[in-house]
C-alpha cells in the first residue's frame, strides 16, 4: 500500500499542551511501521514503531504513550490478545486496531476503535484525533513514576 505524502500533510497541526501526542505503533510489517511513523509525524504526532510484540510491551510499560496502534494478524502474537493484555494494565490508554483482518465481535471490548488498512492512513489519523480529543492531555509521567 502506498500513500502519497501530499495526501496526508496537515501543516496547521500544532502540539497540544506544549508536546506532540506520543503514539506506539505495533505491526510485524516494517514497511507499514515506517509508513505509520512518517504519516503520523507529518500530522502532528510523535510515533514509535515496534515489530516485536514483547519489546512493544516493555516500551508500553516504561513509557507514557497517549495511544496505541496495533495490527491484528502478527506472527507469534495475535493483536487482540496483545491489546487485551495492554488494556488490562492500562485501561485508559486508547487502543486502535489498524488491520487488514476483520475482527471477531468481542474485539471491541478491549480496543477503542478499528480501522481497516484498506481505508488508509488518513482514516486512522482521523480515528486517533477523535480518540485523543476525548482524553485530557496531561504532562507525561517520567519512567518508573506512578501517578
Amino acid at each position: 500500500m502506498a500513500y502519497p505524502a501530499s495526501a496526508i500533510l496537515k501543516p496547521e497541526k500544532l502540539p497540544r499542551n506544549g508536546r506532540l501526542p506520543l503514539i506506539m505503533c505495533v505491526d510485524d510489517d516494517r514497511g507499514i511501521l515506517e509508513l505509520l511513523q512518517e504519516c503520523l509525524a507529518l500530522n502532528g504526532f510523535e510515533a514509535i514503531g515496534e515489530s516485536d510484540a514483547e519489546r512493544a510491551k516493555d516500551l508500553i510499560e516504561s513509557t507514557d504513550f497517549d495511544a496505541l496502534v496495533v495490527d491484528y494478524d502478527m506472527p507469534g502474537c495475535n493483536g487482540l490478545v496483545f491489546s487485551k493484555a495492554v488494556h488490562k494494565e492500562k485501561p485508559r490508554l486508547p487502543i486502535l486496531m489498524f488491520s487488514g483482518t476483520l475482527l471477531p465481535p468481542d474485539a471491541l471490548t478491549s480496543i477503542s476503535a478499528f480501522v481497516a488498512k484498506n481505508q488508509g492512513v488518513m482514516a486512522l489519523i482521523t480515528a486517533l484525533e477523535r480518540e485523543l480529543s476525548e482524553v485530557v492531555f496531561r504532562p507525561r509521567r517520567r519512567t518508573g513514576s506512578h501517578g
